[in-house]
């Protein structure tokens, strides 16, 4: 067996970090039904299968099924990311971004579902583009189109690297515009911290094209340093600011079933743990038109 190299060390560690996120996530949706949070579940779910089938990855590259499942779980992420965004800047998404977004995902998980191991080449020339090939494998996992085009797979993952981006410009611009349920310094500070997620993740797809389009040969750590970043700050996010997850009128408005328990007095002392006593006087706290805007919907 060969010996276990850093960088799988490396995707180890993430994924087990992942799962105190995810758990908590989880905790608090069961607690509140609030949608937000199983939402933020998936992307972290998301990245614990990722980063700990790309530990075997590492071992055997040209394996198929672990392909497809790194790759899968890979842009499932970003379908969690991109409905989090509409959640925030939308009471009523938009259909027609709505099925933009859903219908590029489940096009992308269906290219994967036929992938297969090919003879990749060093470069090829798609739609008036050269492109070269960014994991310099000879031979790898990924789809063909007629002409012998590898239009999606291992070195060539530039349609996945447009959603991405797609997804991210989405995220960032709900952030900017969003329409804050308060004043509260804590929100504005995550606000912040939002849009730097967002900026941070969107430097890998970047990169990635970079070194797709240009002879340029990028170390993949360094296209995979900003997505880490990221994931410390959602998770801070996370655990620091509970509350602010739920950042938006649009959000807000949604919670009926946490404002009615709320109001109540059900959730009593017992019940406020992990976190969740922060959620609880973050929402005491709101302006009364967001209770009276719930209570008449």
């Amino acid at each position: 067996m060969a010996p276990i190299q850093s960088i799988q060390w490396i995707y180890l560690f993430i994924s087990i970090f992942c799962l105190m996120p995810s758990i908590l996530l989880i905790i608090h949706y069961i607690r509140t039904h609030v949608l937000d949070y199983l939402v933020f579940a998936g992307v972290f779910v998301g990245v614990v299968i990722n980063q700990f089938f790309s530990f075997f990855y590492v071992i055997d590259p040209i394996n198929v099924l672990v392909n497809q499942i790194v790759t899968s779980s890979y842009i499932l992420v970003y379908l969690f990311l991109f409905i989090h965004a509409v959640r925030v800047k939308y009471d009523k998404p938009p259909r027609l971004l709505l099925y933009i977004g859903l219908i590029w995902y489940a096009i992308l998980q269906t290219m994967i579902f036929f992938y297969g191991v090919v003879n990749l080449p060093e470069k090829i020339n798609f739609l008036f583009i050269t492109m070269y090939n960014v994991d310099a494998f000879d031979i790898g996992v990924a789809l063909l189109i007629p002409g012998n085009i590898v239009i999606m797979g291992q070195g060539y993952d530039f349609l996945i690297s447009i959603f991405r981006i797609f997804t991210l410009v989405i995220a960032v611009h709900a952030y900017f515009t969003v329409k804050m349920a308060s004043n509260d310094v804590r929100l504005k500070t995550v606000k912040i911290l939002w849009i730097v997620v967002g900026f941070c993740t969107m430097g890998r797809p970047i990169l990635y094209l970079i070194d797709l389009i240009t002879p340029l040969e990028l170390i993949s750590a360094i296209r995979s340093f900003p997505d880490l970043v990221a994931v410390l700050i959602i998770t801070v996010i996370i655990i620091r600011y509970p509350e602010c997850v739920l950042i938006s009128k649009s959000q807000l408005t949604r919670a009926s079933y946490l404002y009615k328990k709320l109001k109540s007095g059900e959730f009593g002392q017992t019940k406020m743990d992990i976190g969740l006593s922060v959620l609880y006087a973050y929402l005491s706290e709101l302006p009364p038109e967001l209770f009276e805007k719930v209570e008449s919907g």
